[in-house]
């Protein structure tokens, strides 16, 4: 396989080898570009504002035909003005303000002598996200890039990269004490309507990486006894009616008129019954809290344990 990198600017990172059979092509008035996400660096995670902060590297590639056969380039990669070929035009689409990019391209071929571009582009910025508080303490987020081509699907078809899978590196989390950083990247398309400059709308592929974390609800330790407001309410409510209940009965038995037997036994019914209503409310909160993160967790943990196995069997293939 002949293999040649050049930029301006210089490589970003090192390019893991790559294999020579890629899908071919559905349709042939469009091109396929695919597409790997390298999570670099992923900072703080701002649950107000819903943004985070994340250094990452996005490697896109695709056939160049013009280039089938002259491998003779391998040393004239300087001399390629990059701007004069085909271009996917990729941009991030959740980003807040300019993040600073750096761009580099390069060209290989494969062992049948078919040339490939490959653009790396490295970003460092902060990105929006919806970010879900309705399980606070015990949520799981994701944080994505979203990723569009500025030509519309006629023109280009985004695509997950099949032999060389997103990444995250983890040891450089930034808030490890607050959150648990997962090692899987998931990836899913769809399709956006976006305008074009005729005022009309053209539909243009769009594609997802996110990576995912859970936070760590030992460290919210203090919310959970103090501030949960969802298990504190229940409880203030059911002391409130049993402060009602025990003026109505002091009531009742000043006016003298309602026998005080008949109270006692009222009274003692109802505190039964709020007593039974406060354990099964302490039941249905811990039965939520289970099947709502418990079993969300586990499902994520069995993705990370798959995740990390693909990558095991692939570099022992390799």
């Amino acid at each position: 396989m002949y293999k040649v990198v050049n930029d301006e600017t210089g490589p970003i990172a090192e390019m893991s080898p790559i294999l020579p059979d890629h899908p071919r092509q559905k349709n042939a008035n469009k091109r396929q570009v695919f597409i790997q996400v390298i999570f670099l660096k992923v900072g703080e995670i701002d649950t107000v504002k819903e943004c985070f902060t994340v250094d990452a590297c996005v490697k896109s590639r695709w056939r160049e035909p013009s280039f089938d056969g002259k491998v003779e380039l391998a040393r004239k990669q300087k001399d390629i003005v990059w701007d004069n070929y085909w271009q996917p035009k990729l941009y991030i689409d959740n980003t807040v303000g300019e993040p600073k990019e750096m761009i580099s391209r390069s060209l290989y071929f494969d062992d049948d002598r078919k040339a490939y571009f490959v653009e790396q582009r490295r970003i460092k910025g902060t990105f929006l996200e919806n970010l879900e508080l309705s399980e606070f303490p015990f949520d799981t987020q994701d944080m994505s890039l979203t990723i569009i081509s500025e030509r519309s699907m006629d023109k280009v078809e985004l695509e997950v990269d099949p032999y060389e899978p997103s990444a995250i590196n983890k040891q450089s989390f930034v808030d490890e004490q607050e959150w648990n950083l997962y090692s899987f990247v998931e990836a899913s398309k769809d399709v956006c309507s976006l305008l074009n400059s005729g005022s009309s709308r053209e539909r243009h592929s769009r594609i997802a990486f996110k990576c995912r974390a859970a936070r760590r609800f030992g460290f919210y330790m203090w919310n959970i006894c103090f501030v949960m407001d969802k298990y504190i309410l229940s409880s203030m409510t059911i002391l409130v009616f049993v402060c009602c209940w025990h003026a109505i009965v002091y009531a009742a038995i000043e006016m003298g008129g309602v026998k005080s037997t008949v109270v006692f036994w009222v009274d003692k019914w109802i505190l039964v019954a709020l007593g039974i209503l406060y354990f099964a409310a302490h039941v249905a909160f811990f039965l939520f809290m289970y099947f709502s993160v418990g079993v969300k967790r586990k499902e994520n943990e069995s993705d990370d344990r798959k995740h990390v196995a693909r990558i095991k069997s692939q570099y022992t293939a390799a």
